[in-house]
């Protein structure tokens, strides 16, 4: 099997659009989630909007996953949860999100978004994470499979571990994951577990390992990654 991956695209239709029309249809196209969702500190000279983005990934994406953005536009809490939201948590604003002490994303600075009644059907029905021939696809790492906690090097090297145990439990080689925002890929090996960034056109996995991958964000490279499964081979799309 033959995949290309995508991940953040923030609804960035037109970077999608051009990784989506030169693809050969030999491919299985897997978006690892957050099509929608973006503040102040997103690039604003791109042109964004999240009903473009969805309606391209519904014809031609094969498997669309959920990450934080979207669960925050369609006001619905992580199925794997890593921290007790209070019953109320979408009615409150910006400034009460910001008074509770919590490791979670807040969205303080997050625009509100037009989604159509169709769009967020659809985003609510997607998975957090999927499994195809021993290849995990998720957002970010279990259990914070949606990427709902604020980010540090302590709590990624913690999930890293539990991450890769749940890889063990479900018989998977590989897992793709997003959310970090990388312009190239980074690669984790369960030997070592360090965290490496990855410039090389292609990228040879040894099949005897276990791999964590993080994609680049699309929004922020313009870019891919293509999986060749049978050779064990990731190379950037561009």
């Amino acid at each position: 099997m033959k995949y290309v991956i995508v991940s953040d695209i923030h609804e960035d239709y037109e970077a999608l659009f051009k990784i989506i029309k030169n693809l050969k249809s030999t491919c299985k196209i897997i978006c690892l989630g957050d099509t929608v969702g973006f503040s102040k500190h997103y690039d604003e000279k791109i042109n964004r909007d999240p009903n473009k983005s969805i309606e391209l990934l519904k014809e031609y994406v094969s498997v669309v996953l959920k990450g934080n953005h979207d669960l925050f536009h369609i006001k619905e809490l992580p199925f794997h949860q890593v921290y007790k939201y209070p019953s109320n948590w979408f009615d409150l604003n910006a400034i009460e999100r910001e008074s509770i002490n919590s490791p979670v994303w807040k969205f303080l600075d997050e625009y509100e978004r037009p989604l159509n009644t169709n769009n967020i059907k659809f985003l609510k029905s997607l998975d957090e994470y999927c499994i195809e021939d021993k290849v995990l696809f998720s957002h970010f790492l279990f259990p914070d499979l949606t990427g709902s906690l604020i980010l540090s090097k302590k709590r990624i090297k913690k999930l890293i571990v539990s991450h890769f145990m749940f890889m063990e439990l479900n018989h998977c080689q590989v897992s793709f994951i997003g959310h970090l925002h990388v312009e190239f890929p980074v690669v984790i090996s369960e030997e070592d577990r360090e965290i490496e960034i990855s410039t090389k056109k292609e990228i040879k996995l040894m099949k005897n390992k276990k791999y964590v991958i993080c994609c680049p964000s699309l929004t922020v490279s313009k870019n891919g990654i293509f999986y060749n499964k049978e050779k064990s081979i990731i190379q950037l799309i561009n």
